[in-house]
């Protein structure tokens, strides 16, 4: 992520590097829904955060 220019921390990057781990944790996640889905969860625990 750093090789994009995000600091670690920022919230696009702690967005970003969940749903990278998402698709790396399931390769077979080929439904636009459940990735919809997965980043909604995301967003909702950062707003806990």
């Amino acid at each position: 992520m750093l090789e994009m220019g995000l600091e670690e921390g920022t919230i696009i990057y702690k967005i970003l590097n969940q749903c990278l781990q998402i698709v790396i944790d399931n390769p077979n996640l080929n439904n636009k829904e459940y990735l919809v889905s997965y980043v909604k969860d995301i967003f909702l625990q950062l707003e806990k955060e």
